[in-house]
Formats: structure tokens, sequence, C-alpha cells
């Protein structure tokens, strides 16, 4: 089990630049509504957003966290008019109307068997009401861990009638390939991209790492790991999740010594990093399997950093990469993105450690 992939205040590394980013825009006088958190998957976005919550939200009014895929009925790929989990809504409703009236307590019971949308644009018309000093925000986690289609629902239903009356604004975390749906979203949307912001160094791993052993060892001095580091040729060190996944392997059965890493360990890093649980603990998708991810190995294997949709179809002989079950499934689970066109790339950290890896010895 690896622990950074839940926040806990002890283990967080503070990103200075991005939350400050987010401090900036929460507190002007902002016209855009929705502030887009986006990085690749494992960067920590649930991370930062929580610290923000934590710190920003003491002194001011963070209403609710709605977490995408718990609001939304998963099996629904079609039915628009039941893509959204009514018991599970109104239980989220519910919460946030408690949490609404400690500063709005005027706030009244809004009837329950009302559309959706109808409960949501009349909570929005009672915290209007109430003239807040700092404006209040929702922010929104696991936006793409749902499908399009069942993100435009959520988009148009839910989160564009929180912001119709412009008191409210929305954060939502989002990996880089994916976008807000909805006009009215994006018409308000500014964008603060983590890899440009603040991005993960060498420095920053060492910090991981000083944090780590110090809350296993906390009277043992605290060991340089750069050598032990350098036994990684192709990973940089520069992914949050897969630095602590990799040194809690290495600092398992030892307080002074950190094991060598092998292949195994490379392996069950990068499921940590396809498979990380969402804010409830349950795997955000289901395991590659072993075809698949040595598809998803030979990929970053044989054709390196960037390559084109042609390069791709050769080496796995597949006519169209977009509508081949397993590439597309690459794609829908953010392991492949695209770069700049006509380039496309499987995710960093990701691509390292897999290139780290003897597949034939798992």
């Amino acid at each position: 089990m690896c622990f950074c992939q839940d926040y806990d205040k002890d283990f967080f590394i503070d990103r200075p630049k991005a939350l400050a980013k987010i401090c900036d825009w929460a507190n002007a006088a902002d016209d855009r509504q929705v502030l887009s958190v986006v990085a690749p998957p494992g960067w920590g976005k649930t991370w930062i957003l929580e610290k923000f919550k934590e710190e920003w939200g003491a002194d001011h009014f963070v209403i609710a966290w709605m977490h995408a895929p718990t609001l939304i009925n998963r099996n629904e790929l079609i039915d628009t008019n039941h893509m959204i989990d009514v018991e599970a809504f109104l239980n989220f409703f519910d919460a946030m109307q408690n949490t609404a009236r400690q500063r709005c307590p005027h706030i009244e019971a809004i009837d329950p068997t009302q559309d959706v949308s109808d409960m949501i644009r009349a909570f929005a018309d009672f915290i209007c009401e109430c003239n807040l000093e700092k404006t209040p925000l929702v922010i929104v986690d696991g936006y793409d861990e749902i499908t399009d289609k069942q993100a435009e629902t959520f988009s148009l239903r839910l989160l564009a009638k929180l912001i119709e009356k412009r008191c409210i604004r929305l954060v939502i975390a989002h990996r880089v390939d994916w976008s807000v749906k909805g006009d009215s979203l994006r018409r308000t949307q500014r964008v603060l991209l983590f890899e440009e912001v603040d991005t993960v160094s060498r420095d920053f791993a060492h910090r991981q790492f000083d944090v780590i052993y110090r809350k296993r060892n906390p009277d043992a001095p605290i060991p340089d790991p750069e050598a032990w580091m350098g036994q990684l040729k192709e990973y940089r060190w520069d992914h949050p999740l897969a630095n602590c996944f990799l040194f809690q392997r290495g600092l398992e059965g030892s307080t002074s010594q950190l094991r060598a890493l092998a292949s195994q360990d490379y392996y069950e890093c990068c499921r940590a990093i396809i498979e990380r649980p969402d804010k409830n603990g349950k795997p955000r998708d289901e395991a590659l399997n072993p075809h698949e991810f040595r598809t998803l190995h030979r990929i970053a294997g044989e054709l390196g950093r960037e390559w084109t949709q042609d390069e791709i179809q050769e080496l796995l002989d597949i006519s169209n990469f977009y509508v081949n079950e397993t590439t597309r499934k690459f794609f829908n689970r953010g392991l492949i993105s695209e770069s700049s066109p006509p380039y496309y790339h499987v995710i960093g950290g990701l691509f390292e450690l897999l290139r780290e890896m003897d597949i034939d010895q798992i």
C-alpha cells in the first residue's frame, strides 16, 4: 500500500508556486469563475487541492468537495437522464447545504423531489443572497475518471447551474489531455498547468525522501539517497507518486540502508500510477491485463519518447490506434497523451519506469 496516494499533511511536500497561483485566483476579483488545475495522473492534483482546502478554506468558504465519480452511475454510458446517481446526489446535496448554513443560516430546505438541476440552481440562489465577503468555492475532483458523455451531463446538469448567478467559483482538477465540458464553463475558465508552474525537481524528490524517512525513523540521522537513486538510468525522479512508492520500497526492512530495486518494484510502481485509488480508496480503473501491460511496455521501449500515429500502427500491426480496443483504453485512462500534433507519448514517469524494467522478470 502506497500511503502517498492519500492526502496526509505529514507527508505533503509543498508546491508553493502552484498553491500560490490557486490562492491568488481564489482571492482576486476575477471574472473567470472556473479554474482548471491540470496535470498528468499521479502528479498530486488531489493533494494540492486538499492542501488548498485545508489552508485557504480555514478562513474562507469552501462549500463542497465534489468527487465526480461518486455522483455518476458509472455503468450508464448512453442515457443521460440516468447518469446522475440520484441517491448519491441527495446525500452530497444534504451535506453541502449543511456546510453552507454555517455561513448562510437562512438557507431553506430545498425540495428533494425536484430535478437535480433545479435543486442546484435553487441552492446557488440562496448562496448569492448571502452577499458573502469572500467568494464561495466548490472543488471538483475525479472529473477525468468518468466518460466524456458522463462529464458533459455532470457539467450541464450540476456544474453549469452552480455558476449561473456568478457568485460561486469552481476549481476543477483534470489530466492534461482532458478538457472541461460545456460552453458556459469553458468561457469562464482559467487553466493552471502544474508542469509549467511548479515542476518536480530532484530537490523535491530529496525533500520527499526526508519526510518519508523521518516519519519512519524519527530519531535516526537521514541518509543521503542520491547514490541509491542513481541506480535508475531512465527515471528522472520527477513524478511525486512514483518517487514516494520507490522510496518506500527502498526503505523496506532497514533503517540504515536502502535496498536495491528490481523489475518487480518498477512493475508494481507502474501499477500504482495506472490504478491509483480514488478519494474513497477504490481503484480508479481496473488493472491492465498482462497483454495490455506488455503492449504498453513495448510502446515505451520501442517507440521512444514521442511517436506518430503511423509509427504505433506499424509497430502493433493495427489499422487505427484510435479505435483499437487496447490503445483506446490507454487513451481513456490517460496513459497515452498527445504532445503536439502529430506526436504522442506515454505519460512522463510511467514512460521511464516501463523502460527501466525487464518485462521477462515479471
